[in-house]
């Protein structure tokens, strides 16, 4: 069941298609209804720039001071909740990753990885039993961090 989530929600987050980044210029949510791979129901809402953080985000994938939505989608999967994020921020990639791992540290999760390939860095944690998870990846551009930010949360 995690790999249909992990690896739909970003096609559907591919989907939404780009906006201009102009803050104000208010987001666009819509609510999408999806099939997995084996029928299970997908359902949640999705947006554009300036659209707010999913609801429901677990303390481990709360919103990061500072971002600024450029798209998310939100998934309810059999009573599991994920999302994927991608945000901007001034903060340096190094200190966006800090900021999940000791959110995931706090939350029980395991590091799996920590990574900084070429200024790119990335963190994996995950609690097996639970199933919450927690992937971010930071990379520096034109004096901003762009950031993807996916999570499971626990059944609900």
């Amino acid at each position: 069941m995690r790999t249909r989530t992990s690896l739909l929600i970003p096609a559907l987050l591919a989907a939404c298609g780009s906006a201009p980044d102009q803050p104000g210029s208010g987001p666009v949510i819509t609510e999408y209804t999806a099939r997995g791979k084996e029928g299970d129901r997908l359902t949640g809402p999705m947006g554009g720039p300036g659209s707010s953080w999913p609801d429901g985000a677990p303390d481990f994938a709360a919103a990061y001071p500072g971002a600024y939505v450029q798209q998310q989608i939100a998934a309810n999967e059999a009573g599991r909740l994920g999302a994927t994020i991608s945000f901007d921020t001034k903060d340096a990639p190094e200190a966006v990753i800090k900021a999940f791992r000791d959110r995931a540290a706090k939350a029980g999760l395991g590091t799996v990885a920590v990574q900084n390939r070429d200024g790119v860095w990335q963190i994996d944690a995950s609690d097996d039993p639970s199933g919450r998870m927690l992937s971010v990846v930071a990379k520096p551009a034109d004096g901003r961090t762009i950031v993807t930010l996916q999570y499971r949360g626990a059944d609900i």
